[in-house]
């Protein structure tokens, strides 16, 4: 006869195992400032995907216009304007969004992420913001 498996050696060990934080089931969430934004919500996943886009845009389109000597006109000029305008306002996204850890309480602290903001990431946003495509134009 097969011997039965013992209930404690089926179950997780709970003590091993670090309790993840749901921070949007807090009281805290539900009181948050305006203008701050928390990860993991449909907004961030929306602002993400259209910085995502606005990059890949970015990827393909400017060295393409530079190694072939393409002058674009019109739409090129408007289009690359809404990206610069879209990485400006993401300086303003990012510090404003909240920072979490899978196993800590998240920082809703605005001047915490204002600190954490400035000495990690501000610097990669403005150099985004800077359109390198107009140095590259013949100067004639």
């Amino acid at each position: 006869m097969p011997k039965e498996k013992s209930s404690k050696a089926e179950e997780p060990d709970k003590k091993s195992k670090k309790k993840q934080y749901k921070f949007w089931e807090t009281e805290q969430y539900n009181k948050l400032e305006i203008f701050l934004i928390v990860p993991l919500s449909h907004l961030y996943y929306a602002w993400a995907a259209l910085i995502t886009l606005t990059f890949a845009y970015d990827l393909f389109v400017v060295p393409y216009s530079i190694a072939l000597n393409i002058d674009f006109h019109g739409a090129y000029f408007i289009i690359d304007g809404v990206a610069i305008i879209i990485y400006a306002a993401d300086i303003f996204i990012r510090s404003r969004t909240a920072m979490t850890d899978p196993i800590s309480p998240p920082c809703f602290d605005k001047i915490e992420i204002m600190k954490h903001y400035v000495h990690n990431r501000l610097i990669f946003d403005l150099l985004a913001c800077i359109p390198f495509e107009y140095f590259m134009l013949p100067v004639a």
